[in-house]
């Protein structure tokens, strides 16, 4: 074996470790892109159970709308990009803590988190989420025992 033939070796292995590489990667794509498909059976239900909903309104200007945002959720949920909205929810509500520091961080991200009562609704003008913490001061102290 000569020095151009080892040469040819090595060049043609490393070519072949570039191909299997590139194959791999190829496989692994597609494999990634089946797993964020939308199920099509279930966004074409989704979609007609949303039509019917659309037919039931009463003007027909209402029910245009209604049909063309039916099918504008439609496309994006094909496209996958129509979400439930929760990641964004909970990001948004964790946001509103941020500004605050120490204490009234943490009381504000676990009413956030579901600690404490909520009562109220967004329709009736605010949601309040309320949680109470018990502090108790030193013996002798105002509040102690």
């Amino acid at each position: 074996m000569n020095a151009s033939t080892t040469t040819q070796d090595a060049a043609g292995r490393r070519g072949l470790r570039w191909l299997r590489l590139a194959a791999a990667a190829t496989l692994l794509a597609g494999a990634a892109s089946v797993l964020a498909a939308p199920d099509r059976a279930a966004v074409e239900e989704r979609y007609l159970q949303e039509r019917a909903v659309c037919e039931r309104l009463g003007a027909d200007q209402d029910r245009a709308a209604c049909l063309r945002e039916a099918g504008a959720a439609r496309a994006q949920a094909l496209e996958g990009a129509l979400n439930d909205g929760a990641a964004d929810h909970r990001e948004n509500s964790l946001a509103r803590c941020r500004m605050l520091q120490g204490d009234d961080r943490r009381d504000c991200l676990s009413r956030m988190s579901g600690a404490g009562s909520v009562s109220g609704s967004v329709e009736g003008g605010g949601v309040l989420r309320e949680y109470r913490t018990r502090e108790l001061g030193a013996p002798g102290q105002p509040g102690g025992r």
